[in-house]
This record gives C-alpha cells, sequence and structure tokens, in this order.
C-alpha cells in the first residue's frame, strides 16, 4: 500500500484484531528495517483478507512474487500453466483469435487499445523499452512466432515497471 510511515503506524493500530504484543512486534520490526515496508504490506494483506479471503491475498501474493522478481525472465520458461492460469484471473488478459502462424507484434499491441492506444504510443515505447514480450525487449518490426509462446498460447507484456498484460492465443484453422 503506498502510505506513509505515520499512516501506517495509525491504521495498523486500528485495522488488526491483533493483540497489543503482536502490534508493538509489527513496530519494533519496522522501526529496525523501515525500507522494508512490513506495517504497510501488513496492513495491505490485512485488507485484502478483510475485503476478499485469505485465499484470494494468498493468490495475489504469489502473484506478486513471480511478476515483481528480479529473475522473472528466467522464470517464465518454468512456470507452469496452472500458475498462468492463476496470473490470467488477476492481470488484464485477453484473448485473441489467429488463423496465421506469424504476425506482427505491433499490430497485437493496439488491438482494441488493450496495451497501447495508438501505433505511435506503441512505437514510442518500444524505443524506449518500456515494453517487453516474455520480459525481453524487441523491436518494431518484431514478428512474434511460435517460439515466442509460453505453453503454446501466452505471452506476457510487461508495459512500464508494474503494469502486465497476458494474452492468450488460440488459433482458428
Amino acid at each position: 500500500m503506498n502510505l506513509s510511515d505515520v499512516q501506517a503506524k495509525k491504521l495498523i493500530k486500528i485495522f488488526t484484531f491483533s493483540n497489543k504484543i503482536s502490534i508493538s512486534k509489527i513496530i519494533t520490526l519496522h522501526d529496525r528495517a523501515p525500507f522494508l515496508r512490513i506495517w504497510q504490506k501488513q496492513i495491505a494483506k490485512i485488507t485484502t483478507i478483510l475485503i476478499h479471503s485469505k485465499n484470494t491475498f494468498t493468490d495475489i501474493y504469489n502473484i506478486n512474487q513471480i511478476l515483481f522478481n528480479h529473475n522473472l525472465k528466467n522464470i517464465l520458461t518454468f512456470l507452469s500453466p496452472k500458475k498462468l492460469l492463476l496470473i490470467k484471473k488477476y492481470i488484464p488478459c485477453k484473448k485473441i483469435i489467429l488463423n496465421d502462424t506469424k504476425f506482427k507484434i505491433l499490430d497485437i499491441l493496439i488491438i482494441d487499445n488493450f496495451i497501447c492506444k495508438s501505433k505511435t504510443e506503441a512505437l514510442r515505447k518500444i524505443k524506449f523499452n518500456s515494453l517487453l514480450l516474455n520480459m525481453n525487449p524487441f523491436f518494431s518490426d518484431y514478428v512474434i512466432t511460435k517460439k515466442d509462446f509460453l505453453h503454446k498460447h501466452f505471452i506476457l507484456i510487461k508495459k512500464g515497471k508494474k503494469n502486465f498484460y497476458l494474452l492468450y492465443f488460440k488459433y482458428e484453422v
């Protein structure tokens, strides 16, 4: 959660059903290493569980561990189809029906304004490496082939630092 330490300290006392000892332990841990943002993470966990469920929190936590891992490029090669389907539940996903085995990345990026609003925006983002295909930079003339797919159907696009899009491709013959 995007909270200052002062706000987080207040909220941790209000929104938790924990006893004073647990709260003071969290405060002590945070004071020792504020850069770890322990209060903010605890508040995010509690509010997600209260609003949604513990299962939803666990799913989201696991997805964040995958998507925001510095080694994501390598993780993608070993990601199971089950994990991809879990990710599909929580990030924007677009089903694309194809009748060709090769197609330009630029055409995919602007379908229904899903990832980029225009070719100009897409070209600008590609130029500055703000778009990554399965965590790899690419050029505007890049042609997607079967080797780019994760488990024959998926492609993960990262836009900027925090935005992920999952593309699900289905072939019609």
